[in-house]
C-alpha cells in the first residue's frame, strides 16, 4: 500500500560526482553519487536542505585507503536516522540516504 510519501521509480540515472575536498551537495531532485577521496584531508560532505527535495537521494562513498574520513552532515537542526552526521572511515564505506521531506534516512 502507498502513502503520499511514497514514489515509483521506473527508471533512475544517477549523477556521479568526485571529489576531494569538503562541499556542499546541490538541491536537485534525482540520485547523486559523491565519489570522495579524502588522500588529500578529512572532507565534510553537507546535504541539502531536506525539506525541499523530498525523494532525494544521495550515496556517499570513500574511494580511498588513508586514514582521514568523509564525514556526512546533514542541513541546520536536520538529522540522518536520528543523528547529527555520519562518518565513513574505511575505503569503499559507502552510505545511503534518501530525504523524507522532514530529514534524511539511511537506506543502504
Amino acid at each position: 500500500q502507498a502513502t503520499a510519501n511514497t514514489a515509483l521509480v521506473k527508471e533512475m540515472a544517477a549523477t556521479i560526482q568526485s571529489n576531494t575536498s569538503s562541499y556542499f551537495i546541490a538541491n536537485t531532485r534525482g540520485y547523486i553519487v559523491s565519489l570522495c577521496s579524502a588522500v588529500s584531508g578529512v572532507i565534510n560532505v553537507t546535504l541539502p536542505n531536506a525539506t525541499g527535495c523530498a525523494g532525494m537521494i544521495v550515496c556517499v562513498k570513500k574511494v580511498d585507503a588513508s586514514v582521514n574520513s568523509v564525514d556526512i552532515y546533514p542541513t541546520g537542526i536536520q538529522l540522518i536516522d536520528g543523528a547529527l552526521s555520519k562518518t565513513l572511515l574505511a575505503q569503499y564505506n559507502r552510505i545511503t540516504v534518501v530525504s523524507d521531506g522532514v530529514g534524511w534516512q539511511v537506506i543502504a
